[in-house]
This record gives structure tokens, C-alpha cells and sequence, in this order.
């Protein structure tokens, strides 16, 4: 309002102060009022409108910027899995170059390997013996000596069987009353091997003194399994009254009229046994 009425002020002091009070100097008068009145409120809609303008404006942006911040939140989390996502396709990635330019074993080359690796401990321990039932310490100090002296007499057999190197497997000593170690013997020939455990199968029990003693191949852990898979096989064979033997490492050989046959397959050796029924 008193923008309007300066406005007023302003055009009434252009007007002729002489012709104020004639008709026509009073329609200038109210002329000029009505346009500056009229000036005066639509400057003040304009500010009041642009105001208004301006804070609809900056609400917008305000809210904006809310939900702009909303969305950050909520992404963040799938921007640092995606990092480590990254991370993981380049280590796979850098892992896939170093197996193309060093690849891995197969399972062929493995098992190849291991073959190999179960030939040469067979073949290692392949001239033992394994004695059990031996008191304790009945040996002395020398159970090389020992053995060969007592084998003749032990298994009714003439002749020196030469021995390598002769111990008691673990280290140590076991109490009164406990199980004694065994001896385990490594001979010289493989045909004295073989003559030994050959004699004390065809001879049976085997006594010294008080005590029973038995004799068994040193065969590794996964050669004796391979041939206890024969067992159900050999007994039958035995009832039947056929002749067969096991042949190192793990094959059964079956004796028939037309011949030997080998078998390194107890399921095969099976069914051939239930064919000569």
C-alpha cells in the first residue's frame, strides 16, 4: 500500500496543479491513480509469485536430492559386491591362465602315478618276511643270526637261507604279558623268499619252544587288500579240490585241464570258478 500511494504521490505532481479542479484535470487524476495502483499490484504478484516459484523450486530440489540420497544408500551395498565380484572373476581368471600354462594332473595321471608309486613299494618289500610269535628278546642282539640258524630246524628244511637285515618293528618294547613285536626279515634272494614261505605253508603249524610262530609276506597296505578280495574265491576253489595260487602282487592263478588261468579280477575269478561246477 504505501508503494501505491508513492506511486500516487508521484503522478499526481505530474499533473498541472491549475487544471486540478476542472472536469477534465479530476478524469486525469483518477486516470493516473487507477494506473498506478494497478502497476503497483501486479509488481507485487510478480515478487509474491516468483517467492512462491522459488520455494516450490527449492522444495523440488530438496526432495530431489532426498531420494537421490535414497538410491546411494540402497546401491552401495551393490557396488562393493560388484567390487568383490570383480576381484573374484580376475583371480579366476588369473588362475585359469596359470593351470593353461602349468596344468593340473587328471585323474588318469594321478592314478598312473600312484600305480607306479604302489609298484615300487611292492617291489621294496617284496623279498620280506614278517615272523610272528617270537618271545621277546629271545633274538639277542643279532636277529639276522638268529633267524638263519633256527629256519632249518623251524621249517624241516636243509640248507642256509641268507638273510639281508633282520628287526622287531616299533620302537618300543612292550610290557610283560603284552603281544611280542614281530621280526620283520629281509632276504637276500627273492628264491629264498619264496622257498621260506613256500615251506612254512606246506608244513602248517609252525612251533619253537612254547610258542606258535607264523610267517606272512610283507605286502603293503593296499597289495594285501587287493588280495583278501580273492579270499571267498580261493576257499571255494580249496573245497572244490582245485589247485591255484596267488602271484604277486594280486593275481589268482587257477590250474584246469586245459591249462592255467590268470586273473587279476576277483569278480572274474568268480564267475570262473561257478563255471567249473
Amino acid at each position: 500500500m504505501i508503494s501505491m500511494t508513492l506511486g500516487y504521490m508521484t503522478n499526481y505532481h505530474q499533473v498541472d496543479k491549475s487544471s486540478l479542479y476542472s472536469p477534465d484535470g479530476v478524469w486525469k487524476i483518477s486516470k493516473l491513480s487507477k494506473s498506478s495502483a494497478c502497476g503497483d499490484i501486479k509488481r507485487h504478484l510478480r515478487s509474491h509469485g516468483a517467492n512462491a516459484m522459488m520455494q516450490d523450486q527449492d522444495e523440488a530440489n530438496e526432495h530431489e536430492q532426498q531420494q537421490a540420497n535414497d538410491i546411494e544408500t540402497k546401491l552401495s551395498p551393490l557396488i562393493t559386491r560388484l567390487d568383490d565380484v570383480e576381484k573374484r572373476v580376475e583371480h579366476l581368471e588369473m588362475t585359469e591362465k596359470d593351470w593353461q600354462a602349468n596344468p593340473p594332473a587328471s585323474k588318469t595321471d594321478v592314478r598312473q602315478i600312484w600305480d607306479k608309486l604302489e609298484d615300487m613299494e611292492n617291489r621294496l618289500r617284496r623279498n620280506n618276511v614278517r615272523f610272528v610269535g617270537f618271545p621277546e628278546g629271545r633274538e639277542g642282539g643279532d636277529a639276522v643270526k638268529f633267524l638263519e640258524e633256527l629256519l632249518p630246524n623251524l621249517l624241516d628244511r636243509e640248507g642256509r637261507r641268507e638273510i639281508e637285515q633282520a628287526h622287531r618293528v616299533a620302537s618300543q618294547r612292550p610290557t610283560p604279558g603284552d603281544r611280542p613285536r614281530l621280526i620283520l626279515a629281509r632276504f637276500l634272494r627273492l628264491s629264498d623268499w619264496d622257498a621260506v614261505l613256500r615251506a612254512a605253508r606246506n608244513k602248517g603249524k609252525l612251533s619253537w619252544g612254547n610258542s606258535t610262530v607264523m610267517l606272512f609276506p610283507d605286502y603293503p597296505r593296499a597289495t594285501k587288500m587287493k588280495r583278501d578280495k580273492f579270499r571267498e574265491c580261493k576257499k571255494k576253489l580249496h573245497e572244490l579240490g582245485v589247485s591255484f595260487r596267488m602271484l604277486f602282487p594280486a593275481k589268482l592263478r587257477i590250474e584246469t585241464s586245459e591249462g592255467e588261468k590268470a586273473f587279476d579280477c576277483p569278480r572274474k575269478a568268480k564267475a570262473f570258478r561257478d563255471a567249473m561246477q
